[in-house]
């Protein structure tokens, strides 16, 4: 979708030089992204299996950069402000059951440590 509206999903990206200076900021990134990953020794000296895991990093970047879009695009059309109460309202509903959730698993983490140092004693 984003393809097919990248005048409208990205009005700040427009013209030859951002749009050159966007790809090579993928290709950059995705080059990074290889650099920190692990490799077999063995396969890492053959053509296709880094040509593959290259073209996988170009399509990871590429996915963030069309979720990034996505929110833009999201956060434009929305208006924010008119909504916003009811997001602090449903975002402090589900902050309280991550919380409670937390807790609920701490206390049975603390209940099977304690189980486990009490059968060590005995």
């Amino acid at each position: 979708m984003l393809l097919i509206h990248f005048k409208e999903a990205f009005p700040f990206i427009a013209g030859f030089y951002p749009i050159l200076l966007l790809i090579l900021g993928i290709l950059i990134i995705a080059e990074i992204l290889y650099l920190f990953e692990r490799h077999n020794p063995k396969k890492y000296k053959s053509l296709w299996f880094v040509a593959k895991r290259k073209l996988e990093n170009i399509f990871e970047v590429l996915l963030g950069f069309s979720a990034i879009g996505q929110v833009y695009v999201l956060a434009r059309e929305i208006r924010i402000m008119q909504h916003l109460p009811e997001i602090l309202k449903w975002a402090g509903y589900i902050g309280a059951a991550l919380i409670i959730i937390y807790l609920a698993w701490l206390v049975i983490w603390a209940y099977l440590k304690l189980s486990q140092w009490i059968k060590v004693r005995r």
